[in-house]
């Protein structure tokens, strides 16, 4: 019997954002709020939506940690962000101008398929008061598609810095045979990368079954390097 295992990944806790709520915040969108009894309305400043994901123990979380994704004593980066697009962007109808119109979902997808996501982090004491020595502006660039969740077009992105590297290493350097302009398969290419992030923790190979000869255990140790 066969068993795979990863000797030197560790799981990576990211943050899951929705690309609306980037995208209002990147362009100063304000949106209507009620107050608490339903009555009267006013425009409020956007923030960064999101809650928490998971990079799962793979070759790719091993290579992501050996290669500038860093984790804190949680577990948690902010080296990569999943972005979701399961909604568009309202009209703003602060400005009176209609300077800031309707995105739809497909629109932000689109936008940020070819445009980097600059994000403020910003970080609160237990008053709920802005610690500014700890607020991180970070740019990320799109890197793959979520592969669970490809039809929705769910994607990882990865800190600017860090992108030349990681996308040589999951497109196995095809992304530098890619042609730069219109017509280029980058999105095409970015459906097939997210394959190295596959996972097979202790998975074990029934050699009878599967018509190999030796049914001796064998125990393979993947590492990145």
């Amino acid at each position: 019997m066969f068993l795979i295992k990863y000797t030197d990944s560790k799981i990576i806790k990211v943050r899951s954002v929705q690309a609306a709520s980037v995208y209002r915040v990147a362009h100063g969108y304000k949106f209507l709020v009620k107050d608490k009894n339903n009555i009267s309305e006013k425009y409020v400043d956007s923030y960064v939506d999101y809650k928490s994901a998971v990079i799962n123990r793979s070759m790719f979380s091993a290579y992501l940690l050996k290669h500038g994704v860093t984790l804190n004593k949680k577990g948690n980066s902010l080296d990569l962000i999943l972005m979701k697009f399961e909604y568009g962007v309202d009209a703003d109808g602060s400005t009176g101008d209609g300077s800031r119109p309707s995105v739809s979902a497909n629109e932000l997808r689109k936008y940020f398929y070819e445009n980097n996501a600059t994000i403020t982090w910003v970080t609160f004491d237990k008053n709920k008061k802005e610690v500014p020595e700890l607020t991180k502006t970070i740019t990320y660039k799109m890197l793959c598609r979520n592969p669970g969740k490809t039809k929705k077009g769910e994607c990882f992105f990865i800190r600017e810095e860090l992108y030349n590297n990681v996308i040589r290493y999951i497109t196995m350097g095809l992304i530098d045979k890619i042609p730069d302009g219109k017509g280029a398969k980058i999105v095409e290419l970015s459906a097939y990368a997210p394959l190295i992030t596959a996972t097979a923790i202790d998975s074990a190979l029934d050699t009878e079954s599967s018509g190999l000869k030796d049914s001796s255990d064998f125990v393979f140790e993947i590492k990145s390097k």
